[in-house]
């Protein structure tokens, strides 16, 4: 539970610095002229939105930190637990690098710190791992942790790259280091 409060706080703060570079400006009192306020009024209307639904596993009450709520224009628990949230497409575009940067960073933590992960491949879409471990301390069970962040992670990447709830799917294929023999293969939603 740690480790997914502290992996959720990763994803939380890379949200928050999303948004602190526009709320990092000094606001500056200034009289405009009428027709600067039209063009501006106007540009306001034409802002676009990006609305997103993170289902109830995966889901986490970013209102619990005012810095990332901000972000958002909206953010609603629907009845299932989920959360929907809406943001600026812009916000949204400059957003999704900076996740699959963090992604990266997780993923290799993941081998580095739990003994029998050796490596992690993934494709570009973040739904197909390939994972090598050793089996011998595979088995003992450290990897489940580990596994656990893999999918809370891929699972709001996939909500936040535009995936409905019900289409969010993605699978760990497991192999043995020493053989390359498959050792399992576990697909969500089915297998979790």
């Amino acid at each position: 539970m740690t480790k997914k409060l502290l992996l959720l706080g990763a994803f939380m703060a890379m949200l928050a610095a999303c948004g602190s570079e526009e709320d990092s400006a000094e606001p500056v009192e200034k009289t405009e002229p009428a027709a600067v306020i039209e063009e501006s009024e106007e540009a306001e209307a034409e802002v676009e939105y990006y609305e997103l639904t993170v289902p109830a596993e995966f889901a986490y009450d970013i209102e619990q930190n005012a810095d990332v709520a901000a972000i958002f224009e909206e953010i609603t628990e629907n009845a299932d637990g989920s959360m929907t949230y809406i943001m600026e497409t812009n916000m949204h575009e400059a957003f999704m690098p900076e996740l699959a940067k963090e992604f990266d960073f997780v993923i290799q933590e993941i081998v580095d710190t739990y003994p029998g992960y050796e490596e992690i491949r993934y494709s570009d879409a973040y739904d197909v791992f390939e994972i090598d471990v050793d089996l011998a301390t595979f088995e003992e069970g450290s990897g489940t942790e580990a596994l656990y962040q893999l999918v809370l992670l891929t699972g709001m990447y996939n909500a936040f790259a535009g995936y409905e709830p019900e289409d969010i799917a993605f699978t760990f294929d497991f192999f043995d280091l020493e053989t390359g023999e498959a050792v399992v293969s576990l697909a969500y939603p089915d297998d979790f």
